[in-house]
């Protein structure tokens, strides 16, 4: 075999992404179990389960205040491509739009 007939073995490592690592999350949570059964019964305004599983507030998506999946949301947010942000507030606004955290700035 010459050195381009050779097959080559590649790896993948496939890990869950940010929303399902969210609703994972959110499943351990009692507070959360509360707010998706008032979803369910339709007493929980401006709350609902998305079709894709997290539970939602205002569109945006419930995350847990633990500190390493907030870590990869901020730095996710900082290193995509459209994420320039002269005085910070820019990050902040861009996230907001699709994650709620109470307290979250």
């Amino acid at each position: 075999m010459t050195r381009e007939t050779r097959p080559i073995l590649y790896t993948m490592k496939v890990q869950p992404t940010f929303i399902e690592k969210i609703r994972t999350t959110q499943s351990t949570n009692p507070l959360l179990d509360r707010t998706r059964a008032e979803v369910l019964a339709r007493r929980a305004p401006g709350s609902v389960i998305h079709e894709d599983g997290p539970l939602r507030f205002q569109n945006r998506v419930c995350v847990l205040a633990i500190e390493e999946l907030k870590r990869k949301i901020l730095d996710e947010g900082q290193n995509t491509l459209h994420s320039i942000h002269p005085r910070g507030n820019k990050l902040y606004k861009d996230l907001k739009q699709t994650f709620w955290e109470s307290n979250m700035k």
